[in-house]
């Protein structure tokens, strides 16, 4: 897995999460929990994903039993956020919640962020 990952590591985006104590990163992803714990056991960060749905005996039904995609704000509804480094367009709810954002977008998406109602200090293209 850390193979693959470091191919899709975006150097500046890790940069950026370098700078921050890592207690106070946390990662929020809609991918899949395999995925996301592998990614935040290689960062040394907690995490919150969607979640794979498995039967009494624990197969993996191929469904999720909790889809965060587009509904990461509601967990974080009485949270102060400091920061959100995103490549979601559907994660705009939870940007509007934070102090801070980072977009990391392709550039056909750029007028989104330039234009969402947030403190955008930054958009890193990909």
């Amino acid at each position: 897995m850390k193979n693959y990952l470091d191919k899709k590591k975006n150097a500046e985006v890790f940069a950026e999460l370098s700078r921050l104590p890592k207690e106070q990163v946390f990662l929020v992803s809609a991918t899949v929990d395999p995925v996301a714990i592998a990614i935040a056991k290689e960062l040394g960060v907690s995490y919150l994903s969607s979640q794979l749905a498995y039967d009494s005996s624990g197969i993996c039904l191929g469904k999720l039993a909790i889809d965060l995609l587009g509904n990461k704000s509601k967990y974080f509804e009485d949270k102060k956020i400091a920061l959100v480094v995103t490549d979601n367009k559907s994660d705009l709810n939870l940007c509007q919640m934070a102090e801070s954002v980072i977009a990391v977008s392709k550039k056909k998406n750029i007028n989104f962020w330039r234009s969402a109602k947030i403190n955008l200090l930054k958009i890193i293209l990909t």
